[in-house]
């Protein structure tokens, strides 16, 4: 393709095809900015349960005592019973 290929081609359309044109980009920008900020929202949530705190409430489910009352009912559902503080 040689320079300035779009806009000799955008410079030929109709007026009609050019507001066409001019949604459809604009219909991407925005449903390009709305995956752009949910992929920063879970970065975000992912940094936040990353932290050192998560470490400590995962370390907690892991306990013996806690495993130790686990239990699974006849529909195959895991029951915990977390001990109380």
């Amino acid at each position: 393709m040689e320079n300035g290929y779009i806009a000799r081609e955008y410079r030929k359309m109709s007026p009609e095809d050019r507001r066409t044109f001019d949604r459809w980009i604009k219909a991407n920008a925005v449903i390009g900015f709305i995956f752009a900020a949910g992929i920063i929202a879970m970065a975000f949530a992912g940094a936040w349960l990353s932290e050192p705190g998560g470490a400590a409430v995962a370390e907690r489910a892991k306990s013996p005592d806690t495993a130790s009352k686990r239990q699974v009912s006849r529909s195959g559902l895991r029951n915990v019973q977390y001990p109380s503080r």
